[in-house]
């Protein structure tokens, strides 16, 4: 939806005003306050979607700016964030007469215009910030943030044109009904996409985005249905998927890292769901600013209720039809082992069987986990570990053929959750960052997104969403990253090993001035600050000083965050390590 405000002194002031407020202002009478005149134009493709909508309602509020200069210091005549209504139609006045009317200054120079909607008061406006929170989406007008400061060098109040646009991402979901008889009970949701942030009104900027959670998105359903949900614009970020949940199954897709979703865009996929059979979500190509349409993104899922994940495995049913697909998690009951062929018979610790039903005795129906040699041996071998029959574990591995005389098989065990705990349980390092070796790129350092000589490598990614940060070193110091000062500049980790516990992070910092503190580096565990922080004051330049903070599990996102506020002297970060428990 694109959406357009024009303001300008109308000729029916003297009609419209006075429906807008029973407020007389006598100490103004002989000034003629600006009336806003505002419209919705509708979507160049008219798509209809459940929130979408070309008209105010009554009560509809903006908040308004006159300023002079940069940002929000040179407020005019006290005009800060004044409340405009709408009765319904296309007017927006003043709230009250006496104390939010805006009136061009006596002194005829320019002024500027910023504006936005919806309109917060004041008092819950702190430091110019308006503060975003996108977790519930019954009611999308109360969260569609716009925002307007293309107003400027303004001497009359005749054609005044403010252009909002939407400052958030919104998603449309159109979900077909094929052989699934009813969707009268989809939920659709989005999971690990950030629900809060701050919005500079003075700079248009968002700053701060955090609390990732589980969105549920505004779902109407008939013969199809359409789910709708309006968030935080996205860059490359792990663990976020779309979930479609009926009573026959939870359908999943997990959104590439590297997915970007823009600031005022508007993604439209269309979604066949289709029981125990292949499920596609297919954007329409439709990627808009809520009224031009863009680029194509192809999304296909396989829907068997589970997709092979770690979070939705398949059943063991479901693997026994999954020959050659690599990689894939599978949940079952152990109810045995085999010798050489699939049958139950004298328990070994070379191999388990797996079933859908924890009594089940149709070795037909199981599948084969040959774990010889592999990590997770020890953990489910059901010779050390008696007390495993009946039990229900998750493994990961390849499904293969033709092994074992000829029964399915999984092979290449690499990961398991559940069956006995770790044997030793000890503490153990895994993960260890020095940076390598670096040189300059022609007469730069590299940015840390450029940089190819981490000593942790692939899945493991390393960005900046800034560009500002570094990797450098000096005469007296190996590789480290630089947080340059009065620049806003991160370190963010991902693809690091998740199946560990009781996490904790070591790191070293140095700053490049005396007497600076190292709480200008925030450490963020899923976007969210880390219970305990870098707190220390440096008495001694370029010298490192180690720190350490507790890791919450879950945690697939590690952040050290430089803001230009904080940082006032550069500062560099080395040697990252993390140490944990494993969980299985």
């Amino acid at each position: 939806m694109k959406t357009r405000f024009l303001l300008f002194i109308s000729t029916l002031i003297a009609l419209s005003f006075g429906s807008c407020s029973d407020d007389n202002d006598n100490n103004k009478k002989d000034k003629e306050p600006i009336l806003f005149n505002s419209y919705i134009e509708a979507s160049d493709k008219n798509i209809s979607s459940q929130a979408f909508d070309s008209n105010w309602d009554k009560g509809d509020a903006i908040g308004i700016f006159m300023i002079r200069g940069t940002g929000l210091d040179g407020i005019i005549d006290n005009a800060e964030n004044k409340k405009h209504v709408t009765t319904g139609t296309n007017y927006f006045c003043p709230a009250k007469v006496n104390t939010d009317a805006i009136y061009l200054p006596a002194d005829g120079k320019s002024v500027d215009f910023i504006a936005y909607y919806p309109y917060k008061p004041t008092s819950a406006i702190k430091g110019n910030l308006f503060k975003i929170d996108v977790s519930i989406q019954t009611s999308q007008k109360a969260i569609d943030l716009l925002y307007s400061n293309v107003a400027n060098e303004i001497t009359s109040s005749n054609d005044i044109v403010l252009n909002f646009k939407h400052q958030l991402t919104k998603f449309v979901f159109f979900i077909k009904n094929n052989n699934i008889p009813d969707l009268r009970r989809l939920t659709t949701t989005l999971e690990g996409f950030n629900t809060k942030a701050d919005f500079d009104l003075a700079t248009g900027l968002l700053s701060n985005e955090n609390s990732s959670s589980t969105i549920t998105a505004l779902t109407k359903v008939g013969t199809t249905a359409i789910s709708e949900a309006i968030i935080l614009p996205s860059s490359s970020i792990t663990g976020r998927k779309f979930v479609f949940t009926l009573p026959t199954g939870t359908f999943t897709y997990e959104v590439p890292a590297t997915t970007t979703y823009a600031a005022g865009l508007k993604y439209t996929f269309d979604v066949s769901l289709e029981d125990g059979g292949k499920t596609q979500v297919t954007p329409t190509g439709e990627i808009s600013d809520w009224g031009v349409f863009g680029e194509n993104i192809d999304i296909e899922i396989d829907f068997d209720s589970e997709n092979g994940t770690q979070a939705s495995p398949y059943s063991v049913t479901q693997a026994l039809t999954k020959v050659g697909e690599i990689g894939k998690w599978v949940n079952g009951y152990i109810v045995g082992s085999t010798a050489n062929v699939k049958t139950f018979g004298q328990d070994v610790n070379t191999n388990i069987l797996l079933a859908t039903s924890a009594t089940e005795t149709d070795e037909s129906k199981c599948i084969i986990v040959d774990i010889t040699g592999s990590a997770v041996q020890n953990n489910i071998d059901i010779v050390a570990n008696p007390d495993l029959k009946g039990k229900q574990i998750k493994v990961q591995g390849n499904i293969v053929n033709n092994l074992f005389g000829g029964a399915i098989a999984m092979t290449n065990i690499i990961a398991q959750e559940g069956g006995a705990e770790n044997i030793s349980g000890t503490e153990e390092e895994f993960f260890s960052e020095t940076f390598g070796t670096v040189e300059k790129v022609g007469t730069a350092w590299p940015k840390v997104g450029v940089f190819s000589n981490y000593d942790m490598k692939s899945p493991i990614v390393y960005s900046d969403q800034y560009g500002n940060s570094d990797i450098r070193s000096s005469s007296s110091l190996s590789a480290n990253v630089w947080f340059p000062k009065d620049k806003n500049a991160e370190l963010t980790i991902t693809g690091f090993n998740t199946s560990y516990k009781n996490v904790t992070i070591t790191f070293e910092l140095a700053s490049n001035a005396l007497n600076q503190n190292a709480n200008a580096i925030k450490v963020l565990c899923n976007g969210i600050p880390a219970i305990s922080q870098p707190n220390f004051e440096f008495t001694a330049t370029n010298k490192y000083q180690e720190f350490s903070t507790t890791i919450p599990d879950g945690t697939t996102t590690i952040t050290f965050l430089s803001s230009a506020i904080a940082n006032k002297a550069g500062y560099r970060l080395d040697n990252i390590k993390m140490k944990g428990t494993k969980k299985y």
